[in-house]
């Protein structure tokens, strides 16, 4: 059908990830193996940016949980508190985000604390500022999930439909 299939070393991060495109642009991945779906949400964020192998390629992404920071503050700040796991579903661990946008919406940076899941969302938030996204953008994503043990609505997408309301 003329897609190609590509595969980005990305520091190691995108092991195991095989990127499917169509005209430069990325249209869809396969990942395999317990850290994939974080990749995939990044792709995915790609994919809605219309991004190629090569834009994609361009970012220094995390590869380690803890404290990370991307971009720079902006005049709208919404921090919120989650968790890496739903309720009912022991073990999940604690997670806050915390992202900035300018007055007109547009995402300029983001905080995340947690002991799980924070380098993922980081290159999620990083791709998404790359990409010039604006909070109804990053508040509109689709993340993957496993529904018996993921939040079905993610930290990362409800700060940001949270952040909108403060442009109203």
């Amino acid at each position: 059908n003329g897609y190609e299939v590509n595969s980005i070393d990305g520091a190691g991060w995108f092991t195991d990830i095989k990127i499917l495109t169509a005209d430069g642009r990325i249209i869809g991945a396969q990942g395999i193996g317990k850290e994939s779906s974080g990749r995939i949400n990044v792709i995915s964020t790609a994919i809605k940016a219309g991004m190629s192998v090569e834009d994609l390629d361009n970012i220094d992404f995390f590869t380690e949980d803890g404290t990370v920071s991307v971009g720079e503050m902006g005049e709208i700040k919404q921090r919120l508190k989650g968790s890496t796991k739903p309720d009912w579903f022991p073990g999940g661990k604690e997670i806050i985000v915390e992202i900035y946008a300018d007055s007109n919406g547009r995402l300029t940076g983001a905080k995340l604390e947690g002991e799980e899941g924070t380098a993922w969302r980081a290159n999620v938030l990083l791709t998404a500022i790359k990409a010039d996204f604006d909070l109804k953008d990053l508040s509109g994503l689709e993340l993957a999930y496993c529904p018996s043990v993921s939040q079905h609505y993610d930290v990362i997408l409800q700060a940001a439909e949270l952040a909108l309301r403060k442009l109203k």
